[in-house]
């Protein structure tokens, strides 16, 4: 009786497990694939490892595309397919999107974003997985959506004070979907999973305080695992994620070639983002008189702040140079160093370091107040 009862509990823990989805598999054994970056440069270089099953095909890599949103210029896109069934692993690439709160106040200015990249009102990691659904799996059933803070303790605590450091505020967030539709006859499950970085800045309303914000979203890529009804394995795709890893000798490449570009980009905007910043801060002036002095013309503060709106949105941050004079650098990169050639570096990596990854001492430079 009691073998009777032990083998009943387990057939009624086995029926629960599959009316919620909870299937467990035996581990496949795994390979690691290294993916190359087979355009970028002179040659091609290793740039990420990931661990896949044994036997399974991989195909894809690193991509340069032409883009005037230089953050995605280089895109990591992949597939691991098993060729025995119609299971398969994809990597979508990373997005970067930004709004400002001028822009819903201005929806002429909506057109203009951060970088070159595309505008987007996403301020969440399920909008953005709903996008990419609708984007990638166009008619399919989303069967549930969830939160996933485990992916994430630990860049918020890589994070955690670097943006405060640097006046603006840095969060992630990560989501995982579930979806189901059919290919080739066969009911099919996917699961996708993707991590968002959000970057708020606060900025002047059109009012003269500093209730506005400027939101940067970038999305490190989608992961997502498919296979018929019943065989989807979330172990599996946990490991996959968790193995997924940047080239050390690939990210030192990525940080010089981005110390390059902003050079090129400092040099390039240093005299218009003079002009433009000397305008915005006569606006911020007239703006502090205004209110100073008791006008109540909400309308001719409106008008002096849309007048210089395409200024703000170059995006220039002033900085207190080595020498104490000011200089004027894209603000689009949460780091800046003046180099000493006399040349500006600006990054968003948090690990720069000057002579490691240029060959050359520089000093990290201050934001100024305005």
């Amino acid at each position: 009786m009691a073998r009777l009862r032990t083998i009943i509990t387990a057939l009624m823990a086995a029926t629960a497990a599959i009316v919620l989805g909870i299937v467990a598999f035996a581990a496949p054994p795994l390979q690691t694939v290294t993916l190359l970056d087979k355009n970028g440069f002179e040659r091609p270089i290793p740039a990420l490892k990931v661990d896949v099953p044994q036997g399974w095909t991989v195909t894809g890599g690193i991509e340069w595309k032409q883009s005037t949103c230089t953050a995605t210029a280089n895109q990591s896109e992949w597939q691991a397919s098993d060729p025995n069934s119609p299971k398969q692993f994809v990597f979508f690439p990373q997005e970067t999107w930004s709004w400002s709160s001028l822009m819903d106040q201005m929806p002429q200015y909506a057109g203009q974003g951060s970088g070159g990249c595309p505008v987007a009102r996403i301020f969440d990691a399920q909008t953005y997985m709903q996008q990419v659904i609708q984007a990638r799996r166009p008619g399919v059933r989303i069967l549930g959506m969830r939160p996933r803070p485990d992916a994430i303790q630990s860049l918020q605590q890589q994070y955690a004070g670097i943006g405060r450091q640097y006046g603006f505020e840095v969060g992630f967030e990560a989501v995982e979907a579930l979806i189901a539709y059919q290919m080739n006859g066969v009911e099919m499950r996917e699961s996708l999973m993707t991590i968002v970085q959000f970057t708020k800045t606060a900025m002047p309303d059109l009012n003269g305080g500093m209730s506005g914000y400027h939101l940067t979203g970038q999305s490190l890529g989608v992961l997502g695992l498919k296979a018929p009804d019943g065989q989807l394995d979330f172990a599996l795709m946990e490991q996959v994620r968790r193995s997924l890893t940047l080239e050390p000798a690939y990210k030192q490449r990525m940080a010089r070639y981005h110390a390059n570009l902003s050079r090129q980009r400092a040099a390039a905007n240093r005299s218009s983002g003079k002009s433009a910043q000397a305008k915005l801060n006569q606006t911020y002036s007239e703006i502090g008189d205004i209110i100073h002095n008791g006008y109540q013309d909400r309308t001719a503060i409106q008008d002096r702040m849309q007048s210089q709106t395409t200024d703000m949105i170059l995006e220039q941050q002033a900085y207190i140079g080595t020498g104490g004079d000011t200089v004027y650098l894209p603000n689009s990169y949460d780091r800046a160093f003046e180099m000493n050639n006399g040349e500006y570096v600006v990054t968003d990596d948090q690990f720069f370091e000057p002579w490691r990854d240029t060959g050359m001492d520089g000093t990290e430079l201050t934001p100024q107040e305005y």
